[in-house]
């Protein structure tokens, strides 16, 4: 043979082996990798039946169902937080994260020694660093890890952090007062509706936002409930119109509420998923928690006095408040002694009884020489029950506003009802400018079945220093039925109706286009023993000038005047 052929032979056989015993060494490498990741794989689930023993025994010595916390140290959650959120498998992970190239191993390590490394960054920077943690960076990462990994291990891990989080704020809000709480974990509710704030966003504002925006879809969205459920159709009808009867200066203590309800929903899905994790005692300690908080809202903030609704929007003034309410009589920070009471009976007595408390009390302040009653203008909160007699008697007392305090000019009483048209439900005003009561007029008016000699008490429009002869007239009776029509000059009466309606069924527009049509003055004519919310009723679409069918846009009456006044 020759040399060259058998050189050429033997390079193909060469070639030909080395082949197939690279592919069989390749073969051999990888089962023993393999054989080597399942080895690695138990190590792991051995790490973490070590972490979950780690964290069942210590809430164990926790004895979290008869835990009794005062709220004067740490809660004794938040050192267990601080010892598991340390965890000694960082180090075995770093090891082992390099050794299964090409195995599910080479992905998943990473991704487990990123939670812990996480976790343990934010809680360190928390405890012992004593710096800003970057809430929301942690807190995004839990809902992403949460999310790509629900089959594998520390998912429930993420979601008990996920809850916490809120728990470990809560805890620090014990020693807050309740009207301050919402601002302070406002951050937490961005996170919890997943709703953020928009940039240079007011809190009002993102309020606002929230219950226009967020609460209409709040029980799908947020609380994952399913629609046609009867959970849903409960959770719905609460939510549709949340703050619809929220009094403005409660809704940061209302939204306390649906914050608590999501922290007990979430905590009830981790329980119902994941029935044999070690965060159980935890749990159950947590919805217990967020429940008492929601039981406890409900004496944390109120509307008192239930005020009428009205469609002024003019900032109700705040430096001199009369309240007056079922529980009584109040004047800046002053109790008036009051016969008022939870019937809070509609009469024209009741009227002139609580007009002579007011007269009583106040000569008292004014005999002590209280500064607060020569401020000047005077906000009327009264609730929506009061007699509109009542309401205008204080407004107008000889007490309240003296004789040599009488001249002053646009001397005012603010008539407070509250905003309903922009969804803040805030207090909103109508400026009444009273007369001087040797000013007032007694205008004979003639309500249906008999004759009143009513008191003007002022006007609201353009300025006037005396009331004209009125040409038209706005009659709200006794029986709650509103008339709108020409003033007879020599009766008094109102002889054809232009406009009549039972108080509930009043079409505010229809109203204020009568009144625009007027040329000369209007005198209103409110029986006194009607309620203040009738009146306000009334009162709103002749102070204002509805621009819109729906009144939801108006403008302060620039003519003709509105001349207020109340007949017995």
């Amino acid at each position: 043979m020759k040399r060259g052929l058998w050189v050429s032979l033997v390079t193909l056989a060469w070639a030909l082996c080395m082949g197939g015993c690279e592919t069989r060494v390749k073969e051999t490498l990888q089962e023993k990798l393999l054989a080597r990741a399942e080895q690695g794989k138990e190590q792991i689930k051995k790490l973490l039946a070590e972490r979950d023993e780690r964290i069942a025994s210590g809430l164990k010595q926790l004895d979290l169902e008869n835990l009794q916390w005062d709220g004067s140290a740490a809660h004794p959650l938040m050192d267990w937080e601080k010892q598991i959120s340390t965890d000694t498998a960082v180090g075995t992970f770093k090891d082992m994260a390099p050794k299964y190239p090409g195995t599910e191993l080479e992905k998943l390590i990473p991704k487990y020694l990123a939670y812990l490394q996480t976790g343990e960054k934010y809680w360190k920077r928390f405890f012992v660093d004593k710096t800003s943690a970057d809430l929301r960076e942690y807190y995004q990462f839990l809902r992403d890890y949460s999310a790509e990994n629900k089959t594998g291990p520390f998912y429930d891990d993420a979601m008990f952090e996920l809850l916490f989080l809120h728990a470990s704020y809560i805890f620090g809000l014990q020693d807050i007062p309740a009207e301050n709480r919402p601002t302070a974990v406002f951050r937490y509710w961005q996170l919890a509706f997943n709703f953020p704030s928009l940039n240079a966003e007011r809190f009002e504002e993102y309020i606002a936002r929230l219950c226009s925006d967020r609460f209409p879809t709040f029980c799908k969205e947020v609380l994952s409930l399913e629609d046609g459920t009867p959970e849903y159709a409960a959770c719905d009808q609460e939510y549709g119109q949340y703050c619809r009867n929220i009094a403005f200066e409660c809704r940061g203590v209302a939204v306390m509420k649906p914050y608590y309800q999501v922290l007990v929903r979430r905590v009830e899905i981790v329980m119902q998923n994941h029935p044999d994790t070690p965060y159980m005692p935890a749990l159950k300690y947590l919805k217990g928690m967020f429940e008492g908080l929601i039981e406890k809202l409900k004496q944390d903030c109120e509307e008192y006095p239930i005020l009428p609704d009205s469609m002024a929007f003019l900032p109700a003034s705040q430096r001199l408040i009369l309240n007056i309410g079922p529980r009584g009589v109040k004047f800046g920070d002053r109790d008036l002694e009051s016969s008022a009471d939870e019937s809070f009976a509609l009469s024209e007595a009741k009227a002139r009884e609580m007009e002579s408390v007011f007269a009583k009390n106040l000569s008292e302040i004014r005999r002590a020489g209280e500064p607060e009653l020569k401020q000047g203008q005077i906000a009327i909160m009264a609730a929506k029950e009061t007699p509109a007699g009542a309401v205008m008697s204080a407004a107008w007392s000889p007490v309240l506003i003296p004789e040599e305090e009488q001249s002053i000019l646009n001397q005012a009483v603010y008539l407070v009802g509250r905003r309903r048209f922009d969804g803040t439900n805030a207090k909103a005003a109508t400026e009444i400018i009273l007369f001087p009561r040797a000013d007032a007029a007694a205008k004979t008016i003639v309500f249906p079945g008999g004759t009143a000699s009513c008191t003007t008490f002022g006007y609201t429009g353009e300025s006037a220093p005396a009331m004209p002869a009125p040409t038209a007239a706005v009659l709200l009776t006794n029986g709650g039925k509103v008339i709108a029509g020409a003033l007879n000059p020599e009766t008094g009466a109102i002889d054809v109706a232009a406009y009549e309606a039972e108080i509930g069924a009043l079409d505010w527009f229809q109203l204020s286009k009568w009144a625009s049509d007027q040329t000369d003055a209007v005198v209103l004519g409110i029986n006194a023993g009607v309620s203040y919310e009738a009146m306000m009723k009334v009162v709103g679409p002749l102070a204002f000038r509805c621009t819109k069918e729906d009144c939801t846009v108006a403008e302060p009456r620039a003519k003709p005047n509105i001349y207020v006044s109340v007949c017995p």
